[in-house]
């Protein structure tokens, strides 16, 4: 066997000295809260942006990666662990490194993590109407307000994302990237309008999406799921039924059914989907599957043991670890439940969304706990919720 060979086709994170192997390193450390772990990063960080831009760029781009994910690993950490605007520094730190797409992306990564600092949300907000030149910044702007409640910077980023469409599209509002376009405001304006409480509204932006782009026909869970939540019974009804998935729409109608109190049509639901053929681990229906199984009581485990398996493969993923949670707590394993809703709290503030996890998962956690188990794990979640 040539040694030689076999080592070359290694995975460079594999192959001791590398940059990849050293980024891993670093980033395990960071992972298991080693006291060292950010000076060591922040020292592999130094060096990597003190390499020649050409050599960087040498190879596919390959240490201008190295250095992107070094970056992006520091400033996880730093947001998991609540350090918001150190994170948002970091990333901003590396915007003189990368051409203008890529700068643009860090850009609006830091300003995630400065709204998450209260002190600091309408500067980061502002920041984020100054960047904004095409329709994927406005929408950044008005998804960051409506988290935190600042409709009236929602409100700035709908009117100047349509002042943008009719000026880059003008007279040319038929052209599919047009259409595109015009369907994400529209969309943008119905997420707007349930927090107004305008359901009737809403469903009608969707359909106006809708009609312009049919990945919005084809998910309409974008926004029944945001109509349950807020109590619009009727409006996520007339879209629920119309969800040609049929795992997804069935956890939902069978919520729907719940929620307003009709438990025994809420079961018939939720059986077709803990019945039927479990979906692979690539649909995106693991919330749908494992929570059928929890309101179902979950007497077999069958929800947990999912979930379970799951979690190796989902280690930056915050809702496999909250459900996981979830799990436990219905059991009475509050130790565990803790832990898990702890570390799913840190990745969802490692993701820039939120300092707590959203208070629509507190309602799953109001509909399936008591009261002890809820005081357990509610300061892991938006105070609005509580």
């Amino acid at each position: 066997m040539n040694h030689e060979k076999s080592q070359s086709q290694l995975p460079l994170a594999q192959v001791k000295g590398s940059w990849e192997e050293r980024i891993a390193r670093v980033a395990r450390l960071l992972s298991n809260d080693d006291p060292t772990a950010l000076a060591q990063s922040q020292a592999l960080i130094d060096r990597l942006s003190r390499i020649p831009a050409a050599q960087r760029a040498a190879a596919n781009q390959r240490l201008d990666r190295a250095l992107l994910v070094a970056l992006q690993n520091q400033a996880r950490h730093q947001a998991a662990t609540e350090q918001y605007l150190a994170a948002a520094a970091t990333l901003s730190a590396g915007v003189q490194f990368f051409a203008d797409e890529l700068a643009f992306d860090l850009q609006v990564a830091a300003c995630r993590y400065q709204v998450l600092e209260p002190t600091q949300r309408t500067v980061a907000l502002d920041a984020l109407a100054d960047a904004g030149d095409d329709i994927e910044a406005w929408g950044e702007l008005v998804a960051a307000s409506l988290r935190v409640g600042a409709y009236e910077y929602a409100q700035r980023g709908l009117t100047e994302a349509e002042h943008w469409i009719n000026l880059t599209h003008q007279a040319q509002l038929d052209t599919p990237a047009a259409r595109r376009d015009q369907a994400m405001l529209a969309h943008l304006k119905a997420r707007y309008a349930v927090r107004q409480a305008d359901f009737a509204a809403a469903v009608a932006w969707y359909e106006f999406a809708s009609t312009l782009d049919t990945f919005w026909l084809d998910n309409p869970q974008f926004l029944y799921r945001d109509l349950l939540t807020h109590g619009a019974f009727a409006e996520a009804e007339s879209l629920i039924r119309r969800d040609m998935h049929e795992i997804r729409a069935n956890f939902w109608r069978g919520l729907l059914e719940y929620r307003k109190g009709r438990f025994e049509q809420a079961s018939r639901f939720w059986l077709k989907v803990t019945q039927g053929e479990f979906p692979n681990e690539d649909s995106g229906l693991l919330l749908e599957v494992v929570l059928s199984h929890y309101y179902l009581g979950d007497e077999a485990s069958a929800g947990l043991s999912i979930v379970m398996e799951t979690l190796d493969s989902a280690r930056t993923n915050w809702g496999p670890f909250f459900l996981a949670g979830l799990g436990w707590a219905m059991r009475g394993e509050l130790a565990s439940a803790r832990q898990d809703v702890s570390v799913a709290t840190k990745l969802y503030r490692a993701d820039g969304v939120g300092a707590r996890l959203p208070w629509e998962s507190w309602l799953f956690c109001c509909d399936l706990l008591g009261e002890e188990a809820r005081a357990q794990i509610k300061e892991f979640f938006d105070d609005s919720s509580l």
